[in-house]
């Protein structure tokens, strides 16, 4: 249930914003799988993904 609620928001540059339930949850997809992610969005996205940002959703905007 990790990715549960994970909200992939947006590509700004070569950063992706990522938005999870709880600054908890951020932290362990941040540390744990961010660099998956990176590898998998830039094969999907046909761009550059060099960052991960993954952010409690009350940062969201």
């Amino acid at each position: 249930m990790l990715f549960a609620g994970i909200h992939f928001d947006e590509l700004d540059g070569d950063i992706l914003f990522v938005y999870a339930k709880d600054e908890e949850i951020a932290a362990e997809v941040e540390d744990n799988f961010s660099l998956h992610i990176q590898i998998t969005a830039s094969k999907i996205l046909k761009r550059e993904v060099n960052i991960v940002m993954v952010l409690p959703k009350q940062f969201a905007h």
